[in-house]
């Protein structure tokens, strides 16, 4: 019997990526480096998202995987804030890949068990988003851990990461990271219009602030 490696798409953990606007080059250099290429990979396609705090980074991600999830056989989300966060959020996702209710389990051996299903050799078409992770392992501090030590890495598959942390982005390489940038004026004024329900045009229109 042939086993099946496909996921359901699951948005429930991400960010709300309703109020996206703009992106346009930054979604293109996602889709280049991380959708699976018809030619065979020698390794694992990692690409990182990084920038100061508010930018977006988790909303592009977000948006990210709406847009493409369709061309990946599972997406899965999960929060890097921490080593145990990382690791307690991978080992669930065994729930999500066998359709098995939830119980208690020993946390080591299932993170295990689904990073040796992320390595099958039959199963080179997956994406993981790990976000928020903003303490890597050369800072001094009790929530850094080395990330790039516990990931799925092999032949296949995508990982998209998004950090704070410019630390982290020296352990890939340049053309794999993003640094990510404020919107442009006009993009902000859609962003800002859109939130406020604005349905007239952008251009031209005056906005009036209360100062405090």
């Amino acid at each position: 019997m042939t086993e099946t490696f496909r996921v359901d798409y699951d948005a429930r953990g991400r960010p709300p990526c309703d109020m996206f606007i703009g992106r346009s080059d930054e979604i293109g250099r996602l889709e280049k480096a991380l959708l699976p290429a018809e030619s065979g990979n020698e390794k694992t396609r990692i690409f990182v998202i990084h920038g100061l705090g508010g930018m977006g980074k988790s909303q592009l991600a977000a948006k990210y995987a709406d847009m493409f999830q369709k061309r990946y056989s599972a997406v899965f989300w999960v929060d890097g804030s921490t080593k145990e966060k990382y690791q307690q959020q991978v080992a669930e996702l065994a729930f999500r890949i066998t359709g098995a209710e939830r119980c208690e389990y020993q946390l080591d051996s299932l993170f295990e068990h689904v990073i040796a299903w992320f390595r099958k050799h039959a199963n080179d078409n997956w994406l993981l988003i790990v976000d928020n992770v903003d303490r890597d392992s050369g800072e001094e501090s009790s929530r850094a851990y080395d990330l790039y030590q516990l990931l799925p890495l092999t032949s296949h598959g995508s990982i998209l990461i998004t950090t704070r942390d410019f630390r982290l982005t020296k352990k890939f390489q340049s053309s794999n990271v993003l640094h990510l940038k404020e919107l442009n004026w006009e993009d902000s004024m859609e962003l800002l219009l859109k939130r406020s329900e604005w349905q007239g045009p952008v251009q031209g229109t005056v906005l009036t602030v209360n100062c405090f």
